[in-house]
């Protein structure tokens, strides 16, 4: 449920990245000769120069995302608002950006008498001029190929047929880059745009009064948003696991702001390159315009009912919702009337009804633990029914990706140390669940976390998240028949970092799991007894499993969560100390799950073969 680095790099087209660890630059070669790309990356950057000059230093941010895609100097706090309201397609180039470019290129080359035919012909270069300078991205493309292939349509005397557009941009984005099926801003272009195709057309009859007319108008603009939010439904639910409930009535603002405001920015930053002095009055109404639509999505996203969570779709739910989608449409040649529609507009109601309860529906008895493959961190989900604890949280928001992808709402975040590695992540928890309660040693030191871990910690102080100290001795039940006791550290005095880490002890159904946390090696006066499921202590460091452990505890499973790291991890003494042990790493194997049936069967899964 996780951002796939690997595969966004894939689809750069870039194969390989290294690093060196010293030396620094080597040289620089000067290409020799005219490349197009040099020449769109050097256009790219003067451009972005001219925008920094013509606006302030809060409103830059937004002007560069709207003419450049680039989101680099965006407050993070303004990007979150708008995603949580649903406007963050705004920020990014896609079909309406393109559609209002195309129409401004092609208001001016009409204003110097040129013929409709002429002037549609000469936007077309212009237009992969500005693509190749914004970065190909997929929205982009496939605005444009629709743009083109309506426009060659209508040049030739035939219906220009959105639907047949949108499957020739698609189609031709797959053939050069087939990896783009499973890229976000392919997926939510194509599939708001075939939303907005399905459900959102015209009524064929015009309104003959000017009252009437802008009614419909604003209907219209209604029924566009409508549909795009429609369209995209199971593609926001999987790439940000939550539906904004103000999206609606906050775009119908957004979109209509957007189509004064991109032309305003853009106008300013031609004044600013060509002449500086005509810039004044335009920029600054460019920047009143932009902080008006930041203090707008801040506003949305502060109401406490801005947004539901929502899992990821499972395929066949996205299958329901298409073929539904696609009845209601004018597509569907049977069964006409309002009768037909009101039904099939109920059953999607019930579909996206059952994607919010997916987790409760799906859930099963028995206990699932999750040792996430978190890199060099250890992030452990244990999942009961539809409910959820986390054993520590990672060194970033790896857990929560995972929670929220599952739909699950944790109870409660048991960690383990006080580094990053084990802590680092709380901040991310903390955030998006107000008031988890959190779990710690009792004798968590402040001087020994980690810069993530402590602004994690004060966050759930000034979140009011219970927090709760924890020593050998203590026990709690996560769920009936489900506990965790803490066996380690005890009440003597502890100097040595590391040593302080909880060692908690799971138990349900007669299995018992040992999850060791930071600790390398585990003290020999912790209560040690048999257990069946090891998470090796420390990423498998090499004293990880010194002493008595493996002999007191004898598992059966043996999970190190590690990632890459200059350390050496896993070892080869630990690796050779779990012989006859069944062991699985998560940076080869994943993340894996370890189910317990109710009954006290055990079966081990894991996320790559």
């Amino acid at each position: 449920g996780a951002f796939d680095y690997s595969a966004w790099l894939w689809r750069q087209g870039i194969a390989l990245c290294a690093t060196i660890s010293r030396g620094g630059l080597l040289d620089i070669v000067q290409p020799t000769g005219f490349s197009l790309v040099g020449w769109s990356l050097a256009a790219r950057a003067r451009v972005a120069t001219v925008i920094r000059g013509a606006f302030s230093e809060k409103t830059r941010g937004l002007a560069l995302a709207l003419v450049l895609g680039d989101r680099s100097e965006l407050p993070e706090e303004v990007y979150d608002s708008y995603k949580q309201t649903g406007a963050a397609h705004i920020l990014a180039i896609s079909g309406l950006h393109v559609g209002l470019l195309f129409a401004l290129m092609s208001w001016l080359l009409r204003r110097a008498d040129l013929r409709r035919q002429i002037a549609f012909v000469i936007t077309i270069p212009l237009f992969f001029l500005y693509a190749l300078m914004v970065g190909l991205p997929a929205s982009v493309l496939r605005a444009g190929i629709m743009y083109i292939a309506v426009g060659c349509a209508r040049m030739d005397g035939r219906p220009g047929d959105g639907l047949t557009a949108l499957s020739l941009a698609a189609l031709s984005i797959l053939i050069v880059s087939p990896l783009y099926i499973e890229d976000v801003g392919f997926v939510l272009s194509c599939s708001a745009m075939a939303g907005i195709l399905a459900l959102s057309r015209p009524r064929r009859r015009k309104p003959k009064t000017p009252a009437a007319r802008r009614a419909e108008k604003v209907l219209n603009a209604a029924r566009t948003a409508l549909g795009a939010q429609l369209g995209a439904l199971p593609a926001t639910a999987g790439a940000y696991h939550m539906i904004p409930l103000v999206a609606l009535p906050l775009n119908l603002v957004m979109v209509t702001g957007l189509t004064v405001l991109f032309p305003l920015v853009l106008a300013a930053t031609a004044l600013c390159a060509v002449l500086p002095g005509l810039m004044w009055p335009v920029a600054r109404a460019a920047d009143a315009f932009i902080l008006l639509m930041d203090k707008l999505a801040e506003a949305g996203a502060s109401l406490y009912w801005a947004r539901v969570d929502t899992p990821s779709w499972p395929g066949w739910l996205i299958a329901l919702w298409a073929a539904l989608g696609f009845l209601i449409s004018p597509y569907a040649r049977f069964g006409r009337g309002r009768g037909r529609k009101a039904a099939l507009a109920v059953a999607l109601a019930a579909v996206f009804a059952l994607s919010l309860g997916l987790p409760a529906l799906t859930a099963r008895d028995g206990l699932e633990v999750v040792f996430l493959d978190a890199g060099y961190a250890d992030a452990a989900v244990i999942v009961h029914r539809n409910e959820a604890w986390l054993v520590d949280a990672g060194s970033d928001d790896t857990a929560l990706q995972y929670l929220l992808h599952r739909g699950l709402r944790p109870k409660g975040v048991i960690l383990s140390q006080s580094g990053d590695q084990y802590s680092g992540g709380l901040g991310a928890l903390v955030e998006r669940f107000p008031g988890l309660p959190v779990y710690t040693s009792r004798l968590w030191s402040m001087d020994d976390a980690g810069e993530r871990a402590a602004e994690g910690l004060y966050a759930a102080m000034a979140a009011r998240c219970p927090i709760t100290g924890m020593m050998a001795g203590d026990s709690m039940t996560l769920w009936e028949g489900v506990t965790v006791r803490v066996l380690w550290p005890d009440a003597g005095p502890i100097t040595e970092y590391g040593r302080q880490s909880l060692l908690c002890e799971l138990s349900y159904a007669g299995r018992r799991a040992l999850l060791c946390g930071g600790l390398a090696p585990v003290p020999a006066e912790a209560d040690l007894r048999p257990c069946d499921i090891l998470k090796v202590g420390h990423n498998g460091s090499k004293k990880a499993l010194d002493g008595p452990l493996l002999a007191l505890t004898e598992p059966e499973i043996a999970v190190i969560s590690v990632g890459r790291n200059r350390y050496g991890h896993p070892s080869a003494a630990a690796l050779d100390a779990l012989s006859g042990v069944a062991v699985y790493r998560t940076d080869l194997c994943g993340a894996v799950t370890v189910r317990i049936e109710p009954d006290g069967g055990m079966a081990v899964s894991t996320f790559r073969p």
